[in-house]
């Protein structure tokens, strides 16, 4: 399970270092390469433990105990006066460890296990494309620790790929829908990939993704869990401060992303 976008985001440079590379311009090579890098990454899911709040992770939740802004699933894009959560390689930051980049206030921590934050502590919560990268007991796990952090009144704000815009572009024979996705979306996609069903399924099943979510189904999980006021949003339409910051104005995110809020009442 990686964040922000998944591996696609947490990935990115290096990425960029296969584009750049003579041995990579074939494709399938291209696209191996990819694969193996998100396997790396994935593989480090191991051993984690879905934690059950018993942990106090030592200085910790001293050192996170003013916190109360939360980027979760940022990738490598942070902001300054939250605490950007991610999962990265240890030699970049150490497992359950705090790195001040200069842009921001960086956490390697994986959320299936419980932030070492007190309850009712947390004003708003912003969670970029990393819900689909749990399955559905532990994004309801997740959902409920987040609710449990809020302090009454608090702002989620998740997104995610849409799968009803999904299913009616597949039905509606939105060619040019799946040519844009599998464009921008490259080289994560296999190259001999072509039909709309067979795009339709490497967004399901790639980048590792296990749920997906259309806004009747995020709306059921978060009622579940005791939100209220869940609203379907709009790119930058918000109650979150410095939204514009947080949520990246770029083609393959507008392309296919549903963007919900939810308060804890």
């Amino acid at each position: 399970m990686h964040n922000d976008a998944g591996c696609y985001d947490e990935l990115r440079g290096a990425v960029q270092k296969l584009a750049g590379s003579s041995f990579f311009k074939h494709p399938l090579k291209k696209y191996r390469a990819y694969k193996e890098l998100i396997q790396a990454y994935m593989k480090g899911d191991e051993g984690r433990s879905g934690g059950d709040g018993d942990n106090d992770f030592h200085g910790l939740r001293n050192e996170l105990r003013d916190v109360s802004r939360l980027n979760i699933g940022c990738g490598h894009d942070y902001v300054s006066g939250w605490l950007n959560i991610g999962l990265f390689p240890a030699e970049e930051i150490p497992e359950n460890a705090l790195a001040d980049t200069g842009e921001g206030l960086v956490l390697n921590f994986d959320m299936r296990q419980r932030l070492p934050i007190a309850s009712g502590s947390v004003e708003y919560i912003y969670a970029s494309h990393f819900i689909e990268h749990l399955d559905f007991q532990e994004g309801i796990g997740f959902l409920k620790q987040c609710h449990d952090l809020m302090k009454s009144g608090g702002i989620i704000r998740l997104t995610c790929p849409d799968m009803e815009m999904w299913i009616k572009k597949y039905s509606g024979d939105d060619t040019g829908f799946f040519d844009d996705y599998k464009s921008l979306f490259s080289p994560g996609i296999h190259p001999s990939v072509r039909t709309k069903g067979e795009i339709f399924m490497s967004q399901v099943h790639n980048w590792g993704h296990k749920w997906n979510y259309d806004f009747d189904s995020i709306y059921h999980v978060l009622k579940m869990v005791g939100f209220g006021k869940i609203v379907k949003k709009s790119l930058h339409e918000s109650g979150i401060p410095e939204i514009r910051a947080l949520e990246p104005d770029i083609a393959g995110r507008k392309l296919e992303t549903m963007y919900t809020e939810a308060q804890k009442e």
